[in-house]
């Protein structure tokens, strides 16, 4: 059975996602403190150093380049003026990606209600990998191939697995907090999560060396 750790670091490998230390987190609370006094200048900063995980982030979610730049672009809009709601500077990194989340959701939300089918939205082959940083033509080939194969087993998920997968691997909430939010036990999340890595494990196994 595939180790649920090999599925977190294929999508880690995917989408790039940024490891960052207690330095990091440091600089983040300063330039919060600095935002509190007036120094608007200083949010630059911030988009500069996180404008590539909240774009991967929104496109995971929604699979669709110019939604993921507009989701990415209003997050950050959306934590600038919500910034005076954050007590602690460190935590503004998960603070911006429970607002990228709920801003994908809002334009899930308005395809629904317009009608449009999700599936009709930007085909494979157009997809981009990363705008800011897309790479050589090989590596473009290569990752689409992978995101392809990500996207198809994950199309296989229900949507409350999607939605749990999402809620603690990129909002970090704890399973309670998941259980809380979906309307179900603790363990009945934490088992969810587990079976739902394992059912993705399992659909993703070709891909388990890659990288």
């Amino acid at each position: 059975m595939p180790l649920p750790e090999t599925f977190l670091a294929l999508i880690s490998l995917i989408l790039g996602t940024t490891k960052y230390s207690d330095e990091n987190w440091e600089e983040d609370a300063q330039i919060i403190n600095r935002l509190k006094n007036g120094e608007r200048e200083a949010f630059s900063r911030l988009v500069t150093k996180y404008q590539q995980d909240v774009y991967k982030l929104a496109y995971f979610k929604l699979w669709n380049q110019a939604e993921a730049e507009e989701a990415a672009q209003e997050a950050f809009v959306k934590s600038l003026a919500a910034i005076g709601n954050l007590r602690d500077g460190k935590k503004y990194f998960g603070f911006l990606k429970a607002i990228t989340l709920n801003c994908c959701n809002d334009m899930i939300t308005h395809r629904i209600r317009e009608g449009d089918p999700l599936s009709e939205y930007e085909s494979n082959e157009t997809q981009p990998i990363n705008v800011f940083n897309p790479g050589s033509p090989e590596e473009i080939l290569e990752k689409k191939e992978i995101i392809n194969q990500v996207r198809k087993a994950m199309d296989q998920l229900k949507e409350k697995e999607k939605e749990i997968l999402i809620l603690k691997h990129y909002q970090e909430l704890t399973f309670k907090e998941i259980g809380r939010r979906l309307g179900m036990p603790e363990n009945t999340a934490k088992v969810k999560f587990y079976r739902t890595l394992e059912k993705l494990g399992q659909t993703l196994q070709p891909l388990k060396g890659v990288g």
